[in-house]
């Protein structure tokens, strides 16, 4: 999937900065996925406040990877079965099937799995 998506941008959007992949916000943070012009990934996101300074401290970030592969992987075990409550704001039309088959690959029971899961596939379109 990794080089298609890089060959799919690349041939659309020539030229680019940098293009973002996908934007999620967790309750009290989120982060933004981007391809850079060198065909690398970064995490740019930011954290904190909602409690004050001390207990809840702001907090900026980010982080390269490889691939939109190696992201997913880190994302998915940084936030263990949990990340489907994420929500998806924004999802880039060359991830959207690797998105989607994640979604039916999750199987976690937990009481908001089925109504998170249809928030992930309303934002896919």
């Amino acid at each position: 999937m990794g080089s298609f998506l890089l060959i799919v941008l690349f041939s659309d959007e020539c030229q680019f900065q940098e293009v973002i992949l996908f934007d999620f916000g967790f309750e009290g943070g989120g982060g933004k996925v981007y391809l850079l012009p060198d065909k690398t990934i970064v995490e740019k996101g930011s954290s904190g406040g909602i409690l004050d300074e001390d207990e809840d401290p702001h907090r900026n970030w980010e982080k390269p990877f490889e691939t939109w592969e190696d992201w997913w992987q880190n994302f998915t075990n940084e936030h263990k079965d949990f990340w489907i409550h994420a929500y998806p704001i924004y999802i880039h039309d060359s991830i959207k099937s690797f998105i989607l088959n994640a979604i039916d690959n999750y199987n976690y029971s937990n009481i908001d799995a089925d109504s998170k899961k249809e928030i992930w596939k309303r934002r896919l379109g």
